[in-house]
């Protein structure tokens, strides 16, 4: 949520007016009248006198100059965003012009039921500004329905650099860099890194501690999804060969003892060598860890030549249908916030807050170019059949028999939520 707050609130801070070339047939809306524009979100806006806060201010005054209209800020609960937004549109009268939504919230449930509305003919997404990986995101059924300017999100990692060192291990960076990195190399470093270090007979150092799940990024990292889009279908993809080979490896990690919970905390203690996280999570590191730490990719699978990222969820903008302004003006107004200029420069001071080297921080604006979204949480009750299915690959059954089980309970799931 960190992030996605920190997201947030760069991308709403511009002082570059986007020209009319960034749209589809656009026209300047002019005068306005004074209308109220509202935005809604579950932060506050950036302090005044602060870097954020002071560019968000002027901006907003230019804009509401520009176009003589008044912002809004419009503060709603992430929990309570869906249930009010439906209502307020279904009453004909959106809670916000607006919305800032967790993406596996608006795609697909909230574009397939009309809360919200296609954007193509009033944003030029063509444009090489916008994210590279917009796309995987803020789309359904080839229409975009939310947008975002800064892809900030990246999932990798971490790597405890002293504890390698001592374990003669060989160092991740150098490995990815050489093309390396991949599940064979991952698992050999667990391995050796599993050990008991004060000869008590209990092991005390592990090769893996695990904070988020480890699967959805081994199946990314094999070219797997959980859920695809193929053909104008949703599709329950993890009995794929990508997904189950990937499933099957995970499996086998917690078999051979070689992960263990209370990931942060273990890892902190440097008492682990590898800790899949966010970039974000380099901020305990550095306040509370002694040991020196790297970030890099997942490793390669075996089904794939290019190294990848995936997050469960990022933050959107999306416009409520029957809203008040009509769309292609709002789309001008809010072009008006993007700050192209800004926003290199704003996802390395971010990094530099979380990091120690400048590979690191290479590492991660290159996973921010390539990140996807695990959609799974879309679908209500879709993950508690996938967890179920993997709970049973860790105690034995083959990922092939487990997911084979539970796929047509799967596929109902995303049935009662999309039209296939």
């Amino acid at each position: 949520m960190k992030k996605m707050m920190f997201a947030a609130a760069v991308f709403l801070v511009s002082v570059l007016a986007l020209s009319a070339e960034g749209q589809p047939d656009a026209e300047a809306p002019g005068d306005l009248g004074g209308q109220e524009i509202r935005i809604s979100a579950w932060w506050k806006l950036p302090q005044p006198g602060t870097e954020l806060g002071d560019r968000m201010a002027a901006q907003i005054q230019k804009v509401e100059e520009k176009y003589n209209v008044k912002i809004s800020w419009v503060e709603v609960a992430s929990g309570d965003t869906v249930s009010r937004l439906t209502a307020s549109v279904m009453a004909g009268d959106p809670m916000a012009d607006m919305v800032h939504i967790e993406a596996n919230k608006a795609i697909p449930s909230l574009a397939e039921s009309g809360v919200i509305v296609p954007l193509d003919k009033f944003f030029n997404f063509e444009d090489p500004r916008w994210p590279h990986n917009m796309d995987s995101v803020g789309k359904y059924r080839d229409r975009t329905f939310g947008y975002f300017s800064i892809n900030d999100s990246c999932h990798g990692i971490w790597y405890n650099k002293t504890l390698f060192q001592r374990e003669g291990l060989p160092d991740l960076y150098e490995l990815q860099e050489k093309g390396e990195w991949t599940w064979d190399k991952y698992l050999e470093i667990a391995r050796k890194a599993t050990r008991d270090t004060d000869g008590d007979g209990e092991i005390d150092q592990y090769g893996i501690a695990m904070g988020y799940p480890l699967v959805d990024h081994f199946i990314w990292s094999n070219g797997g999804e959980i859920v695809t889009y193929e053909k104008g279908k949703y599709l329950y993809a993890a009995n794929r060969p990508e997904s189950l080979e990937a499933m099957d490896f995970v499996g086998n990690l917690w078999k051979l003892g070689l992960v263990q919970r209370n990931g942060q905390g273990l890892f902190i203690s440097g008492k682990a060598a590898l800790y899949g996280g966010e970039a974000w999570d380099g901020e305990p590191f550095k306040k509370n860890m002694k040991d020196e730490v790297g970030f890099v990719f997942y490793p390669k699978g075996p089904r794939l030549d290019t190294y990848t990222s995936v997050t469960n969820n990022t933050v959107l903008r999306a416009f409520p249908a029957n809203g008040k302004i009509p769309p292609r003006e709002l789309a001008q107004i809010m072009m008006d916030f993007m700050d192209w200029d800004h926003i290199n420069a704003d996802k390395i001071a971010y990094l530099e807050e979380n990091m120690s080297s400048m590979e690191d921080i290479d590492t991660a604006l290159a996973m921010m170019e390539v990140n996807q979204l695990n959609n799974m949480y879309a679908f209500p009750g879709l993950s508690r059949i996938f967890w179920t299915a993997l709970d049973k690959v860790k105690e034995g059954t083959s990922a092939a028999t487990a997911v084979n089980e539970s796929k047509q309970a799967a596929q109902a799931t995303i049935d009662a939520v999309v039209k296939n």
